[in-house]
């Protein structure tokens, strides 16, 4: 039986942070049975080390990767994924435990074609204030809340978003001129999650807290 839900993990040099994400996929609520976790690697210095702590875990596939490109790389595992739902999460996000039962609770909307969750900040301690209350840092960093209740909105973003892979297929993926490359030191456009949102085929997107 193939899983219901496919949780994909693009990544490259951020092992620490990744080995805590992939921590709170393994403490999961939600049946590990029920669902994958992808993670796709962009040529991370001893990856290995990832690879040997987690591999016999159930249904964590490890791909290695040469191109970096978080859309290329997204594609990948899109197209290795055998779920129904493909969720995005980053390699520096950690998941509630209740993060996919949440999803799975919420899969009856009608013409449900994406999901997205709020977004929190961790802040470090070395975080000005201005930065926690500034809307273009929020927006910079990915950070998501759009309150209590389920709301229908134009787009999510890619750190905590759900998309049912048929429909996603049906738009061809992600755009591969869109998103970023390597340390984007020219000036990659970003916005691949967004784009895709847009121009998601006939479906409602809607907005739902995940805490």
């Amino acid at each position: 039986m193939n899983p219901k839900f496919s949780v994909i993990i693009t990544t490259h040099n951020r092992i620490n942070d990744l080995k805590d994400t992939l921590n709170s996929l393994e403490h999961q609520t939600y049946p590990q049975n029920l669902f994958e976790v992808i993670i796709v690697d962009a040529g991370t210095k001893n990856f290995h080390n990832i690879v040997e702590e987690f591999q016999n875990l159930q249904n964590f596939k490890f791909i290695l990767n040469t191109k970096l490109g978080i859309s290329i790389q997204r594609n990948i595992g899109i197209e290795s994924s055998t779920g129904e739902f493909v969720i995005f999460i980053d390699d520096d996000a950690n998941a509630e435990p209740n993060w996919l039962e949440e999803y799975n609770n919420h899969l009856n909307l009608e013409k449900l074609g994406v999901l997205a969750g709020r977004i929190r900040p961790l802040w470090g301690s070395n975080v000005k204030n201005y930065h926690k209350k500034s809307d273009y840092i929020k927006n910079l960093y990915s950070i998501y809340d759009l309150g209590e209740k389920i709301k229908e909105v134009e787009y999510g973003f890619g750190c905590n978003i759900l998309l049912r892979k048929s429909a996603l297929e049906e738009i061809g993926n992600f755009d591969l001129e869109q998103g970023k490359v390597g340390n984007d030191s020219k000036g990659m456009l970003y916005g691949e999650d967004v784009l895709s949102c847009i121009i998601f085929p006939s479906v409602h997107f809607l907005y739902q807290v995940f805490s």
